[in-house]
């Protein structure tokens, strides 16, 4: 009767432990842009991030890539794929 006991309740344990630990952590989201030359909406596409409660370093990464021509933005596309 222990051994049966045992068998269901440590599993479940386990299982408890490992919810409770990616709860702690909280999901962070990945995102990159590709852009050409310097451009102001990207401070736009920031705050409008912030507004839907995303925050760079908290629960979200940019990575942005600003290209100067269509040549370096076509091999960033390339590389990336």
């Amino acid at each position: 009767m222990k051994a049966r006991i045992i068998a269901y309740v440590l599993p479940a344990l386990i299982l408890a432990t490992i919810h409770l630990a990616e709860a702690q952590q909280g999901k962070v989201y990945y995102v990159g842009v590709l852009s050409l030359g310097e451009s102001s909406s990207l401070k736009g596409f920031r705050a409008g991030l912030k507004d839907a409660g995303y925050v760079e370093g908290k629960n979200l990464v940019l990575d942005i890539s600003g290209k100067q021509n269509y040549n370096e933005l076509r091999a960033q596309l390339l590389k990336s794929t």
